[in-house]
C-alpha cells in the first residue's frame, strides 16, 4: 500500500487564536452625537462578529455624563451598551492649540476635531485603534482592517487610515 505523505499542522499562538476586540474610537461635539450612533449602528450591521467591537468615545469631562445619559436613552439594550465606552479628554489643551492655528478653517477649529491626537494618551491599554470621522458610514466589516492592516498608534511614522 502507498504510504501517505505525513499531515502538516500549523500550531497557531493562543494570541492569534483568541478574539480579540476591534477597538473604534470617535469624538463629536454634543450636536453630532446621534451621528456617532449612525457610524456604530453601520459598523455593527456590517461586521461578522459585532461582539467584537468596541467604541471609545472621547469626549471632554463636562460632556462625559450628558453623552452616558443619552447612550442609555438611545441604546435600548444593555448588551449594546457594553460595546460602548466614554474616554474623558483633556480638550483645553487641545482647544488651545487648534485656536493659535490660524490655517485651519474656522468652522474645524472643534477641540473634537483633534481628538484622535491624545488617543496614545486617553487609552494606554489600546494597541491600536481605527479612528472614525462622526459623518461615515462603514461598509465592511472593521476587523478585516483591524486584523490586516493597523500597527501600533503609538508609532505615528507607521500609521494606516481607510
Amino acid at each position: 500500500a502507498p504510504r501517505r505523505p505525513p499531515r502538516v499542522v500549523y500550531k497557531r499562538s493562543c494570541a492569534f487564536m483568541a478574539k480579540t476586540h476591534v477597538h473604534v474610537a470617535m469624538s463629536a461635539d454634543e450636536p453630532m452625537w446621534p451621528n456617532i450612533f449612525t457610524v456604530a449602528r453601520s459598523a455593527i450591521e456590517n461586521a461578522r462578529d459585532w461582539t467584537r467591537l468596541r467604541f471609545h468615545v472621547v469626549l471632554a469631562p463636562d460632556e462625559a455624563a450628558r453623552f452616558k445619559h443619552y447612550l442609555r436613552c438611545l441604546v435600548a439594550s444593555p448588551r449594546y451598551r457594553t460595546a460602548f465606552k466614554v474616554v474623558e479628554a483633556d480638550f483645553e489643551l487641545l482647544a488651545t492649540r487648534s485656536a493659535n492655528n490660524t490655517l485651519v478653517n474656522k468652522r474645524l477649529i472643534v477641540p473634537h476635531n483633534f481628538a484622535r491626537f491624545v488617543l496614545p494618551d486617553v487609552l494606554p491599554e489600546v494597541q491600536k485603534v481605527i479612528w472614525l470621522d462622526a459623518d461615515v458610514i462603514v461598509q465592511g466589516d472593521l476587523a478585516e482592517l483591524y486584523d490586516k492592516v493597523l500597527v501600533d498608534t503609538r508609532d505615528a511614522e507607521r500609521g494606516a487610515a481607510a
